[in-house]
């Protein structure tokens, strides 16, 4: 029963991952580091780990484009309507979501555009802020996505607008894996 349990559950993750990054994945194994049941000041912390074949990479002459701001999950891509929005934002909670994207260079290449990874909107309702950080053949991308409070005034939303609008700038961003 219990094992059962535990398969369905794995399935239930894999299904999840496959919606948020609209792709196919193999290799998924997911940790709880922290299960945030302690108080406030300790929140849950996990790492899922998961290969993705080849969806993300576009090959350009001898060169590779790779589509790493996907490996962030899919960010909400407003509408001009709905970035003139009339009503309060009420929210569940304030809430904080950070990630780390690693990604190896593949031997014989060179990364050019890790730059536009660097990206950093904060105001009094949230923000988004990334960083990425090259040694040797390891990129590591940092990013933590916030939100101040539970509500926020109408008269915020734009300034709310600024960040999330970064955040899905970001999954636009590719890189070019350069042929020595």
């Amino acid at each position: 029963m219990i094992a059962k349990s535990k398969e369905n559950q794995k399935e239930s993750f894999i299904k999840s991952v496959k919606e948020e990054f609209e792709i196919d994945i193999e290799n998924y194994s997911m940790e709880i580091k922290k299960t945030g049941r302690f108080g406030r000041n300790e929140p849950m912390q996990y790492t899922e780990k998961f290969t993705i074949t080849d969806q993300y990479i576009k090959k350009a002459g001898n060169n590779l484009m790779v589509e790493l701001g996907k490996f962030l999950t899919s960010q909400i891509e407003l509408s001009k309507k709905e970035k003139e929005r009339t009503n309060n934002v009420y929210m569940t909670f304030p809430r904080q979501i950070e990630q780390e994207i690693q990604f190896e260079i593949p031997t014989g290449y060179t990364i050019s555009g890790l730059e536009k990874f660097n990206k950093k909107v904060e105001n009094e309702t949230g923000g988004f802020v990334s960083t990425a950080t090259q040694n040797g053949n390891l990129i590591t991308i940092k990013t933590t996505k916030y939100y101040t409070n539970y509500f926020e005034p109408n008269s915020n939303w734009k300034k709310m607008v600024d960040f999330l609008d970064a955040s899905y700038q970001f999954t636009q961003e590719k890189v070019l894996l350069k042929k020595n």
